[in-house]
């Protein structure tokens, strides 16, 4: 795991409150439709390739009672998505988790007001034990300073046999074998381009874990990648089961050049930067300090 950073909570905070999710990648004004609409196309059709890729990989579960909403919480909303992607495919009861008051107040003009939202850092939920009958987690495991703790929470907050959904950064061979690839990618670093939030892949850095904590922006506190194994690991020690798991996204939006989308499936299968584990609560759970 390359989780090296020393930097605090407040750190993470004050940059995802003055970075929110898609800053500087839409030239619409944030906060207003065509923003949302540029984030959906981005999300929906260029990372996931459209909405039955999405639904192929990440678990949504069925209300196997029709009588009776699932609670489903979004931890890590951000600027509310998966809420909102949620709110339209699904009949769930929605609550919404993020650590920037800047990011909720974003997610809030986005959503309806059916949706409740909680300002609270993830490594400790401030959720009752069994409150929620599935989690959806994407792409905040990977920003976390202690991610077994937030799978423990995650676990605590679930009640049994409730399911959840997390991705992190995956550690592919491009990145394992980054040392290697310096020199090449820095020589073609012309053919990047630098999408919002100071982002700067012009200069690449010689570390592999510093290339994976810029991608979310030069200031970014903390962001690291984790092998196959080490997910699994992390997953089975926190007291769950794995349904399944699925590879996904090449980031070419940040190529100057653009690929057909079929080039980019190919790439995203070959080489993909994210992982998403599909996951069952079904174990007794080890505690963690």
């Amino acid at each position: 795991m390359q989780n090296n950073s020393k930097a605090s909570i407040k750190e993470v905070k004050e940059f995802w409150n003055k970075n929110p999710l898609f800053k500087g990648e839409s030239k619409k004004k944030i906060s207003t439709k065509s923003f949302f609409k540029d984030h959906d196309n981005t999300i929906i059709n260029k990372i996931f390739f459209g909405k039955k890729n999405i639904l192929n990989k990440i678990l949504f579960p069925k209300n196997v009672d029709q009588n009776k909403q699932l609670k489903v919480l979004d931890l890590g909303c951000g600027i509310g998505f998966w809420l909102s992607f949620m709110e339209k495919n699904f009949n769930y009861k929605l609550f919404g988790s993020d650590i920037s008051e800047n990011s909720i107040k974003i997610a809030k003009k986005r959503v309806s007001s059916n949706i409740k939202f909680n300002l609270q850092f993830s490594e400790k939920i401030n959720f009752k034990n069994f409150f929620f009958d599935h989690i959806n987690c994407q792409g905040v495991l990977h920003h976390t300073p202690k991610p077994q703790i937030l799978l423990s929470e995650i676990w605590r907050t679930l009640v049994n046999e409730g399911t959840c959904s997390i991705s992190v950064y995956y550690e592919n061979f491009l990145i394992r074998n980054y040392n290697f690839f310096y020199f090449f990618l820095n020589i073609l670093s012309f053919i990047f381009k630098n999408l919002g939030r100071d982002r700067d892949f012009n200069n690449l850095p010689k570390k592999k874990s510093d290339l994976i904590r810029i991608y979310d922006g030069k200031k970014n506190p903390i962001g690291y990648s984790l092998s196959k194994k080490e997910i699994i690991e992390l997953v089975n020690k926190a007291g769950f089961e794995i349904i399944n798991y699925k590879f996904y996204f090449f980031p070419s939006r940040f190529l100057k050049i653009k690929l057909p989308n079929f080039i980019n499936s190919i790439l995203a299968e070959i080489l993909p930067f994210m992982i998403i584990l599909n996951l069952k609560k079904n174990r007794k759970r080890k505690k963690f300090h």
